[in-house]
């Protein structure tokens, strides 16, 4: 029923007027519920916001969904494939095609299947089917073949889900016939929150709510004030539904709210925020937005770990009014790590750790490397240096030891062992090499050949089971890893693991070892259900099973609320915080350029969305689109810092190539009075080397004559003596 939008600029209370229509709709309406549905990375922030505006949610008849978690609850669905099981069919879908196919050769290019994965997702989002391209005329001679061969697989994969599957990616549009279907939504109002802009598939979940919920909400970031294209995306959402209102003769309303950005509490960034497009200069001088140069971007992080150490102890700052967004978080989240360790500062994103590359999953892979390889050298010391292969004990179970290692190392280099036969083989040489039997002498070391033979003998037991298992499907096949799993104590160690990671206080590291066992044993379901009934190579198995692993990620809960949150743009940005950190403030990444597309170009989207506008279906916005809704997204992570903003950026990247700062840095310069700091020729100030004792020992050793015979009041010498005194560092 009637669509209320609530649409205003930064900082004009939405989200509280649409806290405040929640208590007044269920106020006047006691026998309803409400639902508010906001972005995954802001439930959370929701649920926290709510609880302390109602005092509760779930006693309020008021709960925190987001789209996903709303389809999950009322949408009852098994055998779902998940990601890890999709991967493995679009594998498949692309292996199965013919010759003639534009894509033949890439079907077995990981980088490949991951572009088909988001290409299908988009396509399924947007309502286009395969029998949809059919017919299309394209001019184009080279985009309609490459559009041939794209539906070649995507028939092919959209085939392969039987009766018994079902593909998430079609949960959407399932979910908006049920709810049109139904009564369970008579009695409950809708409230959507923070979104900017919504795919088909979310039009269709919101005109079903339309028709059979009491009511929705929704805000729109919108200053219709604004001379410039920035807001031009959400003005195209807001069209969007007053279409959809009118093509289904729904009343529809729109409250707009004026602000002034009141909770930004610097002037400086306030006068940023407001004057976005003009970008007057800033009267008087700037006391709150920082630039900084860095040489690289190891000493970029260094500098803004020591500025948060300087708020948190002169200015009285929580970790949680801290936010940091890294233009390329892959660049930066193992310096910032390495770094944050060292200065002692929490933080947390909600980067994914891919299962794929994590030990454990390696160790478990290594089986397959160790028989296609043939036991070469290599490949069996990887597995064994992996530290997750365990034997049985009376008090539980045991690692392999580094020692044990190392021994049974040195007697194969010795000997020269490999190949399976000589580690199937009793080994019955004590040492020595083949020049000290001519000459008669032998090493002093011999190895003890009983305790060589007993660790070869259980290191070789689990690849024996494995052997013995000669079916050739995928389910034996998966039997046999499962057992080969068992065999290695895999599940009995990770427990062990996590019991030290939990007596040490690391929550993180410990649930990161659950979540890796249960995505290799859903992979292995996964990969029975998807994979053909008739025979399966070993290599067919193994490329399926690491398909399938490298598209499940583990996920971490923060341990604990005082914390630096660590995102992106687009990501895990912060919600609104007292100091906003923006790293890596370099041209092409803030706001961030969309890379060209892997399968299909802007002239291939311009072809292909012209031609499906004859059945009234679209595809994604092509770059020019997408960098409009990297500006708007960027503006909005500005808006987040109330009284700090700190922008940096290295002179060099990762690869010590040169790179420029972003366009929007000078444009700071001009509109503040602000002086960039830099540090490119000279080492950093005092004050940097000493927010951290271990950064500071670090600098301290490195050059100990230039900071030792420091004349500043004997202050180095001072420094000396105190880390003389510390046993930390006095080893």
């Amino acid at each position: 029923m009637p669509l209320s939008i609530i649409s205003g600029g930064v900082g004009s209370g939405k989200s509280g007027y649409l806290y405040k229509s929640i208590s007044q709709t269920l106020s006047e309406n006691p026998d309803c519920s409400a639902i508010l549905i906001v972005p995954e990375q802001f439930s959370f922030t929701a649920e926290k916001s709510l609880s302390m505006e109602f005092g509760g949610l779930g006693i309020n008849k008021i709960e925190v969904l987001t789209f996903s978690r709303l389809i999950k609850r009322y949408l009852m669905r098994t055998n779902r494939v998940l990601p890890s099981g999709k991967a493995m069919l679009l594998r498949r879908a692309a292996g199965s095609v013919s010759k003639e196919n534009a894509f033949y050769l890439s079907s077995a290019r990981q980088g490949f299947i991951d572009a088909l994965s988001d290409l299908f997702s988009e396509l399924k989002r947007y309502g286009v089917s395969p029998d949809d391209f059919d017919g299309l005329n394209i001019e184009n001679e080279h985009t309609a073949k490459k559009l041939c061969s794209i539906n070649e697989i995507y028939r092919a994969y959209t085939e392969s889900f039987s009766d018994k599957l079902s593909d998430g990616d079609d949960d959407m549009a399932l979910f908006a016939d049920f709810a049109e279907s139904t009564d369970i939504f008579r009695d409950t109002f809708f409230f959507i929150d923070d979104y900017s802009d919504f795919m088909p598939s979310h039009y269709s979940v919101i005109r079903a709510l339309l028709l059979r919920s009491r009511g929705v909400f929704a805000t729109l970031c919108l200053d219709n004030s604004s001379p410039s294209d920035l807001f031009s995306p959400v003005a195209k959402t807001e069209r969007r539904l007053f279409d959809l209102c009118k093509s289904l003769d729904i009343p529809y309303k729109t409250v707009t709210l004026s602000g002034d950005c009141d909770y930004i509490k610097a002037e400086d960034i306030r006068h940023l925020i407001k004057n976005w497009d003009e970008k007057p200069r800033f009267t008087g001088k700037s006391e709150n937005i920082f630039i900084y140069n860095a040489l690289d971007l190891y000493s970029e992080v260094e500098h803004a770990a020591a500025e948060i150490v300087t708020l948190t102890r002169d200015f009285g700052m929580r970790y949680r009014d801290i936010g940091i967004v890294c233009g390329d978080i892959g660049q930066y989240l193992h310096i910032l790590t390495s770094v944050f360790a060292d200065f002692k500062i929490p933080f947390f994103t909600d980067e994914k750790i891919a299962v794929a590359m994590h030990p454990v999953s390696k160790t478990v892979l290594s089986l397959f490397g160790i028989i296609k390889d043939n036991w070469s050298y290599s490949a069996v010391f990887d597995y064994l240096r992996s530290g997750y292969i365990y034997f049985k004990t009376d008090d539980g179970v045991r690692a392999l030891s580094k020692e044990d290692t190392d021994i049974l190392e040195n007697y194969v280099l010795a000997l020269g062992i490999k190949g399976k036969k000589a580690w199937f083989s009793e080994w019955t040489k004590k040492g020595g090499t083949p020049l000290d039997e001519v000459i008669g002498e032998r090493e002093n070391d011999e190895f003890d050949l009983d305790s060589l033979n007993a660790l070869r003998r259980s290191i070789i037991a689990p690849f024996e089971h494995f052997l013995e298992n000669k079916g050739r499907t995928a389910e034996k096949i998966a039997e046999a890893v499962y057992n080969f799993m068992c065999d290695i104590n895999l599940y009995d160690g990770i427990l062990k693991e996590c019991e030290a990671f939990d007596e040490a206080g690391n929550r993180n590291e410990s649930e990161q070892f659950r979540q890796v066992w249960n995505f290799l044993i859903e992979t292995l379901d996964q990969l029975v259900s998807v994979a053909p009934g008739g025979t399966v190579s070993r290599e067919e198995f193994y490329e399926l099973f690491l398909c399938g692993l490298s598209k499940c990620e583990i996920a971490i809960i923060p341990s604990g609320l005082d914390r630096v949150t660590l995102g992106s743009v687009s990501g895990n940005s912060p919600s609104r915080v007292k100091a906003l950190f923006v790293l890596g403030a370099v041209d092409g990444q803030f706001p961030k350029t969309p890379s060209g597309g892997v399968i299909l170009t802007d002239l291939d989207r311009s072809l292909i969305s012209t031609a499906l506008g004859g059945v009234n279906k679209e595809l994604a916005p092509d770059n020019k689109g997408r960098i409009m809704l990297e500006n708007l997204k960027f503006y909005k992570l500005l808006t987040t810092a109330t009284e700090r903003l700190y922008i940096s950026f290295p002179s060099s990247d990762a690869a010590g190539g040169s790179v420029n700062p972003a366009h929007f840095v000078s444009e700071l310069i001009d509109m503040f009075d602000i002086t960039v700091k830099e540090n490119i020729l000279s080492a950093p100030p005092l004050s940097e080397l000493l927010a951290s004792p271990a950064r500071g020992f670090y600098y301290m050793l490195s050059n100990p004559l230039k900071y030792l015979k420091n004349p500043q009041d004997g202050l180095w010498k001072r420094i000396y003596d105190w880390y003389l005194k510390n046993p930390e560092y006095r080893s």
